[in-house]
Parts: structure tokens; C-alpha cells; sequence
């Protein structure tokens, strides 16, 4: 009797401790149901969704993307690519790309371009670099057409071994690029933001030139993301000096 008194604190703690861990494995985060909760949550508890699915190993994300709904909402989509980027899970991003780039949703739209800008694994970027270029020649809103091709600039910038397509000298995107930006500017048709937007890209690609500051003025005192770009610019900061020593570490 004595003996089974003993050992009966320990079967007890035994038994806690088989709950606790049945506990644990029941509180594991699940990879379906988050990729669910990023599509289907509240707006303010889609990226907390987010934030809990990007701690899980890629093969578990990989598994639950089987729950994106048919016809996700593209600010979704975009959420869901934060994760899925940096992790390498690249197989569905033309589709995903397409969901977004052809919704007519330019704030996803724009969100999605800046996300590919500083989001893609260098080693990635030439081939995200081909998804996106598709869409150069077609009919975006205009700030969105000037986006893209900032974010085109900036992935070419980042990509190992791209001395081809960048100037050893100074690491400048090839001109192409930059007249489309120079046309936005130069064009008197084009409302002022869209001028202004193209001139903070310019001065972010480098150029330093007295019509680009001069617009680069204008907006950076306004309290919105081109006008902390623009004060990035003219403080020095612009992101040509982020491809300048990123470029350097590949060339």
C-alpha cells in the first residue's frame, strides 16, 4: 500500500504532463485553417494571420494553400504573397500575380509592385522579373504603370550577375526604363501626382536633375508615402543607394 502510495503522485504528474503536451500539439498552429483566416478574417486581422503563417515551415504552408478560395479578394492575395515570397513558394504567382495586376484594384495593385520590390529572395528576382514585365504594355492606370516599372528597375538592380542589363560604372538601370519615367514628366497632359510620382522614381534611380527636384519639392511635405519617398530623396536616402551596395555585393 505504501509502495502505490508512492507512486501514485508520479502517475499523476505523468497524466499533467501528457495533457500538457496534447495541449501543445492541439494549440500548433494550423497552416489550412491561417491561409483561410487571411482570406476570410476581418481587414485588421488579415496580416496577423499573416504574421502566424510565415512562422510555420514552408512544406506546411505549401500543403494549406489548398484553402485560397477560387476568386480570392486581390488585397488578400497580396497579404498571402508576404508570406509566400520570402519563403520561395513561387509555383502559383503568375496566377496570383494575375488576380491582382487584372482586378482594376489599384491600391492591391500598387501594394502587390511595392511588395515585389524588397520582398523577392535576390536569387528569385529574374524570374519574378518575368512574371511582372508581361504587364508593361498594358492598359494600367497610369500610377500603377509608373510603379511597375520602378519596381521592374529596382528587381533587375537586385538580381546576381545582371551586368548585362546595368552600367558597371554607376549601376543605372538601361535607359529604357528611365525615359518612360522622363516622358511622365515631360508630358504637360499628365495631372501633377502622376509627374510627381514619376519624378520621385527618377530621383530614386539617381537622377539628380533641377525639373525632377523641383517636383520632388512639391510633394515632399505631403503626409503620404510619395511624400516620405520624396523626403527620403532629398535627405540623401533614396534607393538607388540600397542598389548601389546590393548591386555591389553581386558584381
Amino acid at each position: 500500500m505504501k509502495d502505490l502510495r508512492r507512486v501514485l503522485p508520479l502517475l499523476a504528474l505523468f497524466a499533467a504532463l501528457a495533457l500538457l503536451v496534447a495541449g501543445a500539439e492541439e494549440a500548433k498552429p494550423d497552416a489550412g485553417k491561417l491561409v483561410k483566416e487571411i482570406f476570410q478574417a476581418d481587414e485588421g486581422k488579415v496580416y496577423e494571420a499573416a504574421h502566424k503563417l510565415a512562422e510555420l515551415p514552408a512544406e506546411e504552408i505549401a500543403f494549406g494553400l489548398s484553402e485560397v478560395p477560387e476568386k480570392p479578394e486581390p488585397s488578400r492575395v497580396v497579404a498571402l504573397l508576404s508570406v509566400l515570397l520570402p519563403k520561395r513558394l513561387l509555383n502559383d504567382l503568375p496566377s496570383y500575380t494575375a488576380t491582382v495586376m487584372d482586378s482594376g484594384d489599384e491600391q492591391a495593385m500598387l501594394a502587390l509592385l511595392d511588395l515585389f520590390s524588397y520582398a523577392v529572395p535576390p536569387e528569385r528576382s529574374f524570374s519574378v522579373f518575368n512574371v511582372i514585365r508581361k504587364y508593361a504594355g498594358k492598359d494600367l492606370p497610369p500610377v500603377v504603370a509608373i510603379r511597375l516599372y520602378r519596381t521592374m528597375w529596382t528587381m533587375l538592380a537586385f538580381t546576381p550577375g545582371i551586368g548585362n542589363l546595368l552600367e558597371r560604372t554607376n549601376f543605372e538601370l538601361a535607359t529604357s526604363l528611365q525615359q518612360i519615367m522622363w516622358m511622365a514628366v515631360n508630358n504637360p497632359q499628365n495631372d501633377e501626382m502622376l509627374r510627381c510620382e514619376a519624378a520621385v522614381t527618377l530621383g530614386e534611380m539617381g537622377v539628380d536633375n533641377e525639373k525632377v527636384t523641383a517636383l520632388i519639392k512639391r510633394v515632399a511635405n505631403d503626409p503620404t508615402p510619395l511624400g516620405r519617398r520624396a523626403r527620403s530623396v532629398l535627405l540623401g536616402h533614396p534607393i538607388y543607394d540600397e542598389v548601389v551596395r546590393r548591386a555591389q555585393m553581386y558584381h
